[in-house]
C-alpha cells in the first residue's frame, strides 16, 4: 500500500525544513505532493491546498513563529497553512505537528521578520496544537525528524489490519476447537492453535519451537528501532501502579520525559537504577569500559550524557518526590531491565542483552503475566536485589 503525505508549512521561513522533510519522506517510499511541484491552477491557493489534502493518509505540519499568508475572503482570517491543516484533519488525514521550539536560543536565532510570537493569534494557534496533539519539536539549527512518527503510525495501522484478519481466523479456529473438544483433544489442539495464531500476528519472532509452542525474541537495532518500531511509548503510558528500570544510562528516558511526568502526576511509582559514573566509582566503570571495548563501544553513554540524564531524573524527582526514586549502581551491567505493574494482570517485563564491543543489535525478550509469569517473577526478584544494593542518588 502506498501512503500519501501532505506537507503543510509556511514557505519563506521554513523552506529548507520543507525540502528536508519532503526528501526524507520520499526516500522512505512515501508519496509526497509538495506545493512547489503543483502546476498553474485557476483555483485560489487556499482552496487548492485544501483540495489536495483529500486522499492523504498524513498531514505533516511544520509550524514556526508565524501563521503565514492570510487567506483572502476567509471569514475567520486564517492563514493558508492553518486552512490546509484543518482541511487535512476533516478529510481524515493523521495530523503530525512539529513545532519550532519556543526557547530564548531559537528566538534569538530565528529571523526577526518571521517572529510573530507577540501576535496573540499565533500564540493561541501554537497553544491549541500542543493541547490537541502530541507534538514533536525542532530547533533553529536542526531539521525536523518526522519519519519515526510517520513510521510508527503506519505500523499501528498495519497491526490493526492484521488484528482484524486475526479475529476472523480466531473465529474459525474457535469453531474447530469446539469440534475437536468432542473427541477429547481440546488441550493439545488449543495450545497448538494459540501458538500459531500468536506467531501469525507477530512475524518478528523466532516463530515456533520444535514442540510447537510460540517463543518471543527479537533484535532491537538501537534507539531508532525502539522509537520507530516498538510500542514502548504506549506500554509505558499504560502503567497503572509502578515502573522499574535498570540500565547503564537509560538514554530513552529523554525521549519519553513527558510520559514519565504524566505517570508521576497520576501517582505511578517510578524507580530508576543507572550506573554510578562518579569519580569515587571510577575504578569500576573504567574497568567496565575496558572490558567491553572502550569508549567507542559506548559512544552514546558518555559521562556528560550520564550526568545530564541523572539530572533530568533528579529534576523529575524534585517535582514528584513521593512517586520518583533514583539509585546508582556501582557494578558493571550487560543488560537492560524494565518491569511494569508486576503485581497486576497486565504485568509486563523486558530484558535486553548487550555485550557491547561495537555491536548495535540488542537481543530483547518480552514477558507478560500470561506468557511468562515465572520469568517475570524472577526478573522482579532480580530488580529488588539490584535496588537494595544500589546507592541513593543526590
Amino acid at each position: 500500500m502506498h501512503y500519501r503525505v501532505f506537507v503543510a508549512a509556511t514557505k519563506k521561513d521554513l523552506d529548507s525544513q520543507r525540502a528536508y522533510v519532503t526528501k526524507q519522506l520520499r526516500d522512505a517510499g512515501l508519496l509526497v505532493d509538495p506545493m512547489e511541484n503543483w502546476p498553474a491552477d485557476a483555483a485560489h491557493p487556499a482552496a487548492l491546498s485544501a483540495k489536495r489534502t483529500a486522499g492523504c493518509h498524513f498531514c505533516v505540519a511544520l509550524v514556526g513563529f508565524q501563521r503565514g499568508s492570510i487567506a483572502q475572503r476567509d471569514p475567520h482570517e486564517l492563514s493558508i497553512t492553518q486552512l490546509e491543516i484543518d482541511a487535512a484533519n476533516k478529510n481524515g488525514a493523521k495530523v503530525l505537528a512539529f513545532l519550532l521550539r519556543d526557547s530564548p536560543a531559537n528566538r534569538q536565532a530565528w529571523p526577526p521578520e518571521f517572529n510573530q510570537l507577540a501576535d496573540e493569534r499565533v500564540a493561541a494557534w501554537r497553544s491549541d496544537l500542543q493541547r490537541e496533539l502530541t507534538c514533536g519539536f525542532f530547533d533553529a539549527g536542526t531539521m525536523p525528524e518526522v519519519l519515526p512518527a510517520v513510521t510508527r503510525q503506519i505500523i499501528q495501522w498495519e497491526q490493526g489490519t492484521r488484528r482484524k484478519l486475526l479475529a476472523g481466523i480466531a473465529a474459525i479456529a474457535f469453531s474447530l476447537l469446539l469440534l475437536v473438544a468432542a473427541f477429547g483433544l481440546i488441550g493439545r489442539v488449543r495450545d497448538w492453535t494459540l501458538s500459531h495464531l500468536l506467531a501469525y500476528n507477530d512475524p518478528i519472532v523466532f516463530q515456533n519451537s520444535r514442540d510447537g509452542f510460540y517463543k518471543v525474541a527479537r533484535l532491537l537495532e538501537g534507539r531508532a528501532d525502539i522509537l520507530g518500531n516498538t510500542n514502548f511509548g504506549d506500554e509505558l503510558l499504560d502503567t497503572h501502579q509502578s515502573f522499574d528500570m535498570f540500565a547503564n544510562t537509560f538514554i530513552t528516558f529523554r525521549d519519553h520525559w513527558k510520559t514519565f511526568e504524566t505517570l508521576a502526576q497520576r501517582g505511578v511509582h517510578l524507580r530508576f537504577v543507572v550506573t554510578d559514573f562518579s569519580e569515587s566509582n571510577r575504578a569500576n566503570w573504567e574497568a567496565f569500559l575496558s572490558a567491553t571495548g572502550g569508549g567507542s563501544a559506548l559512544k552514546d553513554e558518555t559521562l556528560p550524557n550520564a550526568r545530564n540524564l541523572r539530572d533530568q531524573m533528579l529534576s523529575l524527582k524534585k517535582l514528584h518526590p513521593r512517586e520518583v526514586d533514583l539509585r546508582l549502581n556501582r557494578k558493571p551491567i550487560f543488560y537492560t531491565l524494565w518491569i511494569r505493574d508486576p503485581d497486576a494482570p497486565t504485568a509486563l517485563s523486558h530484558l535486553g542483552v548487550n555485550c557491547y564491543s561495537d555491536k548495535s543489535l540488542w537481543p530483547a525478550f518480552r514477558m507478560s503475566r500470561r506468557t511468562g509469569s515465572k520469568e517475570l517473577k524472577f526478573l522482579q526478584d532480580q530488580f529488588e536485589i539490584i535496588w537494595k544494593d544500589a546507592l541513593p542518588a543526590s
